[in-house]
């Protein structure tokens, strides 16, 4: 049964999501080594992205593999607290990155916590990551410098979509992608292509739903200073990592 989680972090900070620990599969003589997979959404999304409804669910798939899923409120979103709490320009002056720094956070506390929660409800064999969208870019630019407790972690990411339109909220902190326009930015469909080939009808009725603010530093990060530096990151990484990208991507 997927369920709701909030864990108190190191700092008073909280860390939210949803978790399903199936019961582990039962095989005579040798045992299955099972990961325990932590889904990281993208931006002006939460963990919600991964459970809409009963057709639409990572943890749906996760239940009848009897895999673990844990899908996280990355800092900022849903109950998470936001992190990093400085501002663009005082992060640019300590020469490093917004996404930089929430990658640090994840792997120094927020996987650890994950681990310690979740990892001895289940037979877990290792963490695999699975990010979508901007929820790579935190990862994959520290994933050569953690490793999981128990020195096997996998990370696998799907990208989609970076240029959509935008507005701030009223405190400038967040930025809002205008829901009217979102599925045409988000679902980049082939020439000619049969849509309802492609995605179920019903999804797009979601947007509105699913739609999110996004933090205005992550924002800001993505749009002026990622395409600068993604390279040195990338050809650090050391675990094995899987990227995926559809041929008719905004990417």
């Amino acid at each position: 049964m997927t369920r709701l989680f909030s864990l108190d972090l190191d700092g008073s900070r909280a860390l939210t999501g949803r978790v399903s620990i199936p019961n582990p599969l039962q095989t005579s003589g040798t045992s299955r080594p099972v990961p325990l997979l932590v889904c990281i959404h993208g931006g002006s999304y939460d963990s919600e992205y991964f459970d809409i409804d009963s057709k639409h669910s990572i943890f749906e798939l996760g239940k009848s593999l009897r895999i673990p899923v844990v899908a996280i409120d990355r800092p900022g979103y849903g109950g998470s607290t936001a992190y990093t709490d400085l501002k663009n320009e005082d992060i640019e002056e300590r020469g490093t990155t917004f996404s930089n720094e929430q990658g640090k956070y994840l792997d120094s506390t927020v996987f650890p916590a994950l681990w310690k929660e979740f990892g001895p409800s289940s037979e877990h064999g290792c963490i695999s990551a699975f990010h979508r969208g901007h929820g790579g870019y935190h990862r994959g630019g520290n994933s050569h410098m953690h490793e999981s407790p128990d020195s096997n972690q996998r990370s696998s990411e799907n990208n989609n979509g970076n240029r959509e339109s935008l507005h701030t909220d009223e405190q400038q902190t967040y930025m809002w992608f205008n829901p009217s326009v979102k599925d045409t930015l988000m679902l980049n469909f082939p020439p000619k292509a049969n849509r309802e080939l492609l995605i179920d009808p019903k999804v797009p009725s979601y947007t509105e739903a699913l739609n999110k603010p996004v933090p205005l530093g992550e924002l800001h990060d993505i749009r002026t200073t990622w395409q600068n530096y993604w390279v040195s990151y990338a050809e650090q990484i050391t675990v094995p990592f899987l990227y995926g990208v559809g041929d008719h991507d905004g990417f």
